[in-house]
């Protein structure tokens, strides 16, 4: 299996209603079963084979704190996500040059060098590649747990949080990348973004992933594939109280049978 150099965009801090329950204000260090996230995802992705080189882009103190050192480059966070990640591909391929890179969010608290690893084994020719979760399979991972699905005519799915990007495809679509993000927490901007038909057809529920997949490569002008029937553990993040006070409480059940990263000394 080829080997992928990752991006672990870490930055941000957490707003204090949150910050104040969970102990910290930056979400990677976030702490369940002794360890931090940031941990967990370093050393699930260190013990994947898929895995190359790793460089996490964070806040001060995540790029201070003793987990960082598990990656290959610990480098301060920029102004905007996608500025992250090109930061992180800069330092990459200063290293040595690399075809295509995973970005791995850094809050995935149930990540497994095996999930990763199923993912990284679909890649074929395509620019972007993400993994696509279906409701049933989460219900069954994380019963009781509510997550936010996307309903369309094949499905409810949310999309997980690891994705294969090819770095030409990547450094190409950047303009359209920062619009996206600039434009994410409006829905008038999203509205025009994509165009008024295509979210009139999704309001209807007269949408399938393919139209979604087709919509999003005629944004970033790129050849987008979605993995079917990836593995939930992709998807588990920490966007809310509730995803923490889920994951503390029922992080031995979850983890149960299945990889657990090395007890820190």
């Amino acid at each position: 299996m080829p080997k992928y150099d990752v991006i672990v965009p870490a930055g941000g801090y957490l707003k204090k209603h949150m910050s104040d329950v969970v102990g910290t204000k930056a979400k990677p260090l976030i702490r369940f079963d002794g360890h931090t996230i940031l941990y967990r995802v370093l050393t699930a992705l260190r013990a994947a084979d898929c895995v190359g080189r790793i460089a996490v882009v964070g806040s001060k103190e995540v790029i201070a704190h003793e987990d960082a050192k598990l990656a290959d480059f610990a480098l301060l966070e920029k102004e905007t996500g996608p500025q992250n990640i090109i930061a992180g591909l800069s330092a990459l391929s200063d290293a040595g040059t690399t075809e295509r890179v995973l970005i791995c969010t850094s809050d995935l608290c149930f990540l497994t060098p095996e999930a990763i690893c199923e993912f990284a084994d679909k890649f074929g020719e395509r620019d972007f590649y993400a993994p696509l979760i279906e409701e049933d399979a989460w219900d069954e991972a994380y019963p009781t747990c509510a997550a936010t699905f996307v309903k369309l005519l094949d499905g409810k799915f949310t999309l997980g949080c690891l994705y294969g990007i090819k770095t030409v495809a990547l450094k190409r679509a950047l303009a359209h990348i920062e619009e996206v993000f600039s434009r994410r927490k409006s829905k008038l901007g999203m509205a025009r973004l994509l165009g008024m038909k295509f979210v009139f057809a999704y309001l209807v529920k007269k949408l399938t992933v393919k139209d979604v997949v087709n919509k999003v490569g005629e944004v970033l002008g790129s050849t987008i594939e979605p993995i079917w029937k990836s593995p939930p553990e992709l998807a588990f993040d920490i966007d809310a109280l509730e995803d923490y006070h889920y994951a503390l409480q029922n992080y031995r059940n979850c983890t149960q049978g299945k990889w657990t990263p090395p007890r820190q000394q």
